[in-house]
């Protein structure tokens, strides 16, 4: 992912960065990329991701 382009950002959508919404972000297309600038939350260390939960213990 390149350098955000604050003059074109059109949505700041404010994620926990869990594997899910990592992922999603991977997978924008470029267009959609060019048009956002996400934020980033780190959950703290005691919060558990359901996700990777559920990964790991299947």
């Amino acid at each position: 992912m390149s350098a955000p382009k604050f003059t074109k950002t059109i949505y700041v959508p404010c994620l926990r960065l869990k594997a899910g919404e990592y992922r999603g972000l991977h997978h924008l297309s470029h267009d959609v990329k060019d048009k956002i600038t996400p934020r980033l939350v780190v959950p703290p260390p005691k919060d558990k991701d359901p996700e990777l939960w559920a990964s790991t213990h299947s």
